[in-house]
């Protein structure tokens, strides 16, 4: 309990408000529940009466919560870096700063706890659901929604209040280091709890096709998808295990931080090289490779850089033979393939995921030689030659046979990515400039300097003479000198360069500082 305001009338109370200090389970964001009692009066009743009247809503005091430490909690294992690499964001801020008037916390307790840990509900059907924004790997926020388990302090970081034996009852054997325990593990898989089946539609949130980074990446891009849906879930230490125990003992700080973590469970994700190239709408169901969950991006176990597996499905997305993912692939390429993992190095890959993590690429594997009933048709080169005969084997994806190894990566989505990436680090350099007051003033002091050289040599800019403006208006096309001027009459600029932008119609032109100030000395 944060605080308790108590009004009473000669033994009547007419005011009451509790505030309860908790986190929100599984993200862990300080919050605390406010429980109102007051009395009304309700004239349209015979005698006006005055009755109490009770109302229950969240204030979100933790609006902000950090994840960069997630490497120092490894309860699995020191070297089982499986907390850090489920979890794709570095920070989560909690938009939602009070909630509406919820129903009474036990409307859907978990654990039978009552108010101590219950789903927030806005009626006895839907629950409340946070609004969220997530910030990835790649600096890329995300804004969802998700409900959210409230845990009070009492069960989040008990401490010994009570005697012995109603400190066993209500915080287990092991006070309140056990009882910290017992209540995390109470929130993910209690009654009505995060993990349990009735409830797992609630842990989903809707994230309407935007881009996320889910591993750490080497160019923009090249490990980050358009998800549809992400499910959410959380770690918790092992009942009776006490290197588990005391990984999460260490990491919450004396129980000043909740003993739980979140995590991404999985998601429902687009592929942006399949469904550009392939043309196939599709989602598909992305879930943590073990080896990546377990070590990362490691050189030697995970050589060919999977960070996720591809689960099969109806209606997944996938490179198909019909036509128009022909037409869509240049029109000689069938690239019939069934995806099975994600590879930063390659991108989507298919067959047995443990020939890529030990950096091999299999053309029959890859590329199946012969349909077998079920699947897909072959992958086909000019409509009749399977890929997987023209395609060497690939035995080190990081050596110097990575560049031999088919990579699909949609041309288009790359631009986009490297385009967003150049601004980034343009963005970053503006923001640098403030703090470097010396160099900037260096600049200021060196331009007008020259232009002042540009005006003792006047040779060097753009001089009058047959080609000036004045005179282009008069001197034919078929005049000595007539083609350094344009049809509008201009001068040609012979220290102004013009060239091709990458996207077609349209151009752009650079030149210097000096040589335009001189240039524009000279015409005036």
């Amino acid at each position: 309990m944060e605080s308790w305001i108590h009004r009473a009338t000669m033994g009547r109370d007419h005011y009451v408000r509790v505030v309860y200090r908790g986190v929100l389970f599984p993200l862990g964001h300080r919050a605390v529940l406010i429980k109102v009692s007051e009395r009304k009066f309700h004239p349209g009743l015979p005698g006006n009466p005055a009755y109490l009247r009770q109302r229950f809503f969240m204030v979100v005091r933790e609006r902000e919560r950090r994840y960069d430490d997630a490497g120092t909690l490894n309860p699995y294992g020191a070297d089982n870096q499986r907390v850090k690499n489920e979890f794709p964001f570095t920070r989560v801020r909690i938009l939602t700063k009070v909630t509406p008037d919820l129903r009474p916390p036990e409307t859907v307790e978990v654990a039978g706890r009552g108010q101590q840990l219950f789903w927030p509900m806005l009626d006895d059907a839907n629950p409340f659901r946070f609004r969220i924004a997530a910030t990835d790997l790649d600096g890329r926020d995300s804004e969802f929604e998700l409900p959210l388990i409230f845990m009070s302090n009492s069960l989040a970081s008990p401490r010994h209040l009570g005697r012995r034996q109603a400190q066993a009852a209500l915080l287990g054997q092991w006070g309140g280091l056990q009882g910290a325990t017992e209540a995390a593990n109470m929130a993910f898989s209690g009654t009505n709890g995060w993990d349990r089946p009735e409830r797992r539609a609630w842990t989903v949130a809707d994230l309407r096709r935007q881009r996320v980074t889910l591993a750490p990446s080497i160019k923009p891009g090249d490990t980050s998808v358009e998800v549809a849906t992400m499910g959410f879930g959380a770690h918790v230490p092992t009942l009776g295990n006490t290197s588990s125990i005391n990984a999460f003992k260490a990491y919450s700080q004396g129980l000043t931080r909740p003993m739980f973590f979140p995590r991404v469970s999985g998601a429902e994700a687009v592929i942006a090289p399949i469904s550009q190239l392939g043309g196939s709408p599709g989602r598909n169901l992305l879930s943590w490779n073990d080896t990546y969950a377990r070590r990362g991006f490691d050189g030697a176990q995970n050589k060919g850089e999977v960070f996720v597996d591809i689960a099969p499905g109806p209606d997944m997305g996938t490179w198909t033979s019909r036509a128009r993912q022909g037409d869509r692939s240049g029109g000689f390429v069938m690239p019939n393939l069934l995806p099975s993992a994600l590879s930063r190095a390659l991108g989507p890959t298919a067959g047995e995921v443990s020939k890529v993590l030990e950096g091999k690429v299999v053309p029959d594997q890859f590329f199946p030689a012969t349909p077998s009933l079920g699947t897909l048709p072959l992958p086909l080169l000019f409509g009749c030659i399977p890929l997987s005969a023209v395609i060497k084997e690939v035995g080190d994806l990081l050596g110097s046979q990575g560049d031999k190894a088919p990579k699909f990566i949609s041309e288009a989505s790359s631009k986009i990515e490297a385009f967003f990436g150049e601004m980034m680090r343009l963005y970053q350099l503006l923001s640098a400039l403030p703090q470097q007051p010396a160099g900037l003033a260096r600049a200021a002091l060196e331009v007008p300097g020259r232009h002042a050289r540009g005006h003792r040599q006047p040779d060097r800019g753009l001089r009058r003479g047959p080609g000036h403006a004045g005179e282009g208006k008069n001197r034919r096309r078929d005049q000595p000198g007539a083609d350094t001027a344009d049809q509008a009459g201009h001068p040609a600029e012979p220290h102004v360069r013009r060239r091709r932008h990458p996207w077609p119609g349209s151009t752009w032109t650079t030149c210097s500082i000096h040589r335009t100030a001189t240039a524009t000395s000279a015409t005036h």
